[in-house]
């Protein structure tokens, strides 16, 4: 009767591999399972579930507040720091004054300097950009502007959003290192 082997095991799967002693084993067979438990190993260590994006705007600005359907939300390193960071588009129009008047940083991608808003800023009834560092809710940079879209912009160190703004322009957000600035890559 033949008896079992365990030819190689993977601890990130809980695969098993098992020949029979019966069956010849040769140095190359051993080989092509070995790069087939490699590979199937870096499948499931690399796939990553999808993010309850919903949830996360939730946890991070309160019940009522929710993505923007029409607009998808990016996934990307925008700080730099290898680990992916969450952008989506949030209407939060009705709860802006309310949270300027108690305090909350929102910054005004109108203004050159993203300055931080003020109950007194005109408001209108554009779109709140919110972009969660490391997708955790308590890592949260608020945005507020009047854009139409979005374009994800891959850069060798992170990436950034061009926003097609209302004017006609081009601008481009993105991280420093150190924090969020922007730049008009196209004028009207």
């Amino acid at each position: 009767m033949p008896t079992e082997r365990i030819v190689a095991e993977t601890q990130a799967t809980g695969y098993r591999l098992l020949l029979l002693d019966t069956l010849p084993v040769t140095e190359g067979i051993l080989l092509r399972i070995a790069a087939l438990i490699a590979i199937l190993t870096a499948a499931a260590v690399f796939a990553q579930p999808k993010p309850n994006v919903a949830a996360l705007v939730k946890s991070a600005l309160g019940n009522g507040i929710v993505p923007y359907a029409a607009v998808r939300p990016v996934i990307a390193d925008f700080t730099g720091d290898g680990q992916p960071d969450l952008a989506v588009v949030v209407n939060f129009n009705k709860q802006l004054s309310g949270w300027l008047k108690r305090g909350m940083v929102i910054h005004n991608l109108d203004s050159p300097s993203l300055a931080p808003m003020h109950p007194d800023n005109e408001q209108h009834f554009c779109f709140g950009l919110l972009i969660l560092g490391q997708m955790k809710p308590d890592q949260k940079t608020i945005f507020y502007g009047c854009f139409t879209g979005w374009h994800l912009v891959k850069g060798a160190q992170s990436a950034a959003l061009d926003l097609d703004m209302e004017s006609g322009s081009t601008l481009r957000l993105y991280n420093d290192g150190t924090r969020y600035r922007t730049r008009v890559v196209r004028k009207n």
